[in-house]
Parts: structure tokens; C-alpha cells; sequence
């Protein structure tokens, strides 16, 4: 299982941030490019189910075309560069959800 910050999986600290701000989408539309704020940002707010997939489907070793196409629903094949990019970073702003971003959710500093 992976686990975000020891002893917080995935799924409890989606919980503990559906507590502290309205419900994400289950399966938002996704930019082409994530934020790269160092701050939450609404976007990331919305998109916290996107991260948690893009972080089970690593932990697993999928392959990243296929999490393109079932997650950010871009096909790498017609569009493969932006599937990659895309891909890359939400999957690096999933990782500092994980690093950093998770703070501003326990401490409620959610954006609007």
C-alpha cells in the first residue's frame, strides 16, 4: 500500500481533506500542465483524486501511456507529447502533495 506521509494512506488523507473543504471531483478534466505553485491552489484542491491515481498507478509500475489515457484521459497515442507532459507533471505535483502539499490541507489552508 502506498502510503503518503507515515502512517496516512492515500484514501485517509482524502478524508481527513473532504473534512476540510468541499468534496473533489472524482475524475476533473485535467489542464496540460499542472501548477507548480508552492502554495495549495484550487486546481489542486480539485484534483486531489487525480494525484492519489496518478500515485497508485506508480506504486504499481503502470505504464505511463496507459495511466494518460485512463487518468488524464489523453491519448498518448494522438497526442503524445502533450500526454507526456501532462503526465509528468501531475505525476511531480502529486509528489509534492506528498513532500509539502499535504501541510496546507491538515492545517485547513485550502484555497477558494
Amino acid at each position: 500500500m502506498l502510503y503518503l506521509i507515515p502512517g496516512r494512506s492515500p484514501r485517509s488523507l482524502i478524508r481527513h481533506a473532504e473534512r476540510q473543504m468541499a468534496q473533489p471531483p472524482l475524475d476533473p478534466p485535467v489542464a496540460d500542465v499542472a501548477p507548480d505553485a508552492e502554495t495549495l491552489t484550487p486546481y489542486d484542491q480539485d484534483h486531489l483524486v487525480t494525484y492519489v491515481r496518478l500515485l497508485d498507478a506508480e506504486a504499481e509500475g503502470a505504464d505511463w501511456t496507459e495511466v494518460a489515457r485512463l487518468v488524464l484521459h489523453i491519448d498518448p497515442t494522438t497526442e503524445p507529447a502533450r500526454a507526456r507532459r501532462a503526465w509528468e507533471s501531475h505525476l511531480a505535483r502529486a509528489r509534492w502533495m506528498t513532500e509539502h502539499g499535504y501541510r496546507h490541507l491538515l492545517r485547513g489552508d485550502v484555497p477558494n
